[in-house]
């Protein structure tokens, strides 16, 4: 350890900040001999249980990179004679104790895997639950999963943390895939009396532990995936307001903002309740009513669709609130299933903010078409599909998840129409199936084609998993009598030689319209050349 780190990890201890428990033992405690790794299981392993509920607690202070924390977890087993199993956790924590049954469990961690022995095989449908201790430095990965930092005044300090898609470990021992979501979290956050800790759900208690800090109890009672819990602390300006939704259902809005931004409460607001109101119309209500929605403000460059509460660069901005929300539904109520299929939530968060535009503020619509058009003009290469979900930043394309994501969605409601389109949506993000849980593109697909009743193979296959997309040349003439045409279409990769698709033309002459249909700014690239 260099000596910066242990100046900071000596100044956080004159805090008196730290867990104090009997439970507790050496995080240098040595494991067998015999200890084997791979009979803890590796990846498959997490078919073996499914996560039913967690009680974290977490110490912070945002002067300081530093976390303590305490997880319980509730697990139901899935498998017969399941003893050990692992869970996800950064090499740059260290695990003071795992605690099962008042006993101190062997376990090994290494390659960021937390790998643990109960001591005896537990049968198959059994409920039962176990608490990690752990304490230390994050080492941030993705997006920053940890971050301590200022204000926009630049001197109140702030905490928060981003884990989508795999940072999550970096600051506490979770299991962080895309199969099993948590049932119900209780999050309690302990910080110096300065500040507020904000996460997902209701705010259940404040109470003050009379050591010059205070605890915040947070409770969320919907499924969650690990990557959307979250938490942020800082000085925060509170306000609250309420948003009256469809079948008289009013749910609270809570703003917490820096300082220096308060002033943009009723700003945000005026943006958010049209906004919400027509997603609730269009796709059914706010999917956690019961609760909250809200923003925190965060220093990171943009938002995060956190469960109930998303962290955001700035409360004002109409498009970057119109997406996070969006994602309540497209995300966070159905969660895609495989980093593959990330399009599902941020592509249809994308073009959630395009209908917004057409239905809110419809100067804007033609606009927003034609920015997506030009930017797409350079997705020559790449499919919708993710074909490397290593990467962050392919995961995360800009040009590919979101723009061609959302034009892709443009293009299956020019094909199926918009009775069809939004009847095979609202089918899909309401399906008992798949609601609260997971989805694959092929569960949306299922969900469309049963809806419009033909099949929408060829469309999949050219939009998400092709790439490019198509050009066309127009070739007319007209002899005072009969109009003659030919279209030919190349395409800008040869992955995907030819698209199948509808085309809209309009013929009129002088000001008569004689066919008008539609035109699909996501499904047509028009290269028009006169002269049959």
């Amino acid at each position: 350890m260099d000596k910066f780190l242990i100046i900071k990890y000596w100044a956080f201890l004159l805090l008196i900040f730290n867990i104090v428990t009997a439970q507790e033992c050496s995080h240098k405690k040595t494991l067998e001999n015999n200890w084997n790794i791979n009979k803890a299981g590796n990846a498959s392993n997490y078919e073996a249980y499914d996560l039913m509920y967690h009680k974290l607690d977490f110490k912070v202070d945002p002067n300081f990179d530093y976390i303590t924390g305490r997880v319980f977890s509730k697990i139901k087993v899935l498998s017969a004679d399941f003893q050990y199993f692992d869970y996800d956790l950064n090499n740059s924590l260290i695990v003071d104790s795992i605690v099962y049954h008042n006993k101190l469990l062997i376990y090994s961690h290494a390659n960021n895997k937390l790998s643990i022995d109960l001591g005896i095989a537990l049968q198959q449908a059994i409920i039962d639950s176990f608490t990690i201790y752990y304490q230390g430095i994050p080492d941030g990965s993705g997006f920053g999963s940890f971050t301590t930092s200022v204000q926009d005044d630049g001197v109140t300090p702030c905490l928060w943390t981003l884990s989508e898609p795999y940072g999550a470990k970096d600051w506490w021992p979770c299991k962080q895939t895309l199969n099993d979501k948590i049932e119900m979290i209780d999050v309690s956050i302990t910080t110096p009396y300065a500040y507020q800790g904000i996460s997902n759900g209701l705010l259940i208690d404040t109470f003050d532990n009379n050591d010059g800090t205070h605890t915040y109890h947070w409770r969320h009672q919907y499924p969650i995936v690990t990557y959307l819990i979250a938490i942020t602390v800082s000085d925060f300006d509170h306000y609250e307001t309420t948003i009256p939704l469809e079948d008289g259902v009013v749910l609270p809005y809570h703003n917490y903002l820096y300082k220096k931004n308060s002033l943009q409460k009723n700003d945000s607001s005026l943006v958010i309740i049209p906004q919400i109101q027509l997603y609730s119309k269009l796709f059914g209500n706010y999917p956690f009513y019961k609760e909250k929605y809200g923003h925190a403000q965060f220093g990171w460059g943009g938002g995060m669709e956190h469960q109930t509460i998303s962290f955001m660069k700035t409360v004002v901005n109409k498009d970057l609130i119109a997406h996070e929300l969006a994602h309540q539904w497209f995300g966070n109520k159905i969660t895609c299933g495989s980093w593959e299929d990330i399009w599902l939530n941020e592509g249809f968060a994308s073009y959630l903010t395009g209908l917004t535009y057409q239905y809110l503020y419809p100067d804007g619509w033609y606009n927003w078409k034609y920015n997506l058009r030009q930017r797409l003009y350079n997705a020559t290469s790449g499919s919708v599909k993710v074909n490397d979900t290593t990467s962050v930043g392919r995961i995360f394309s800009g040009l590919l998840s979101y723009d061609k994501g959302a034009m892709l969605l443009h293009t299956l409601r020019w094909e199926m129409g918009d009775n069809e389109f939004f009847s095979g949506i609202s089918n899909y993000i309401k399906s008992n199936e798949l609601s609260y849980g997971f989805a694959k593109t092929l569960d949306l697909q299922k969900n469309l084609e049963a809806t419009c009743n033909f099949p929408l193979d060829y469309l999949f296959n050219q939009w998400f998993e092709g790439q490019g997309y198509p050009q066309y040349e127009f070739l007319w003439g007209y002899d005072g009598k009969n109009v003659r045409l030919i279209i030919n279409q190349t395409t800008t990769n040869e992955n995907t030689p030819f698209f199948k698709q509808k085309l809209a033309i309009k013929f009129t002459k002088g000001s008569e319209v004689y066919a008008e249909e539609f035109l699909p700014f996501a499904a047509i690239w028009p290269r028009v050349r006169e002269g049959y």
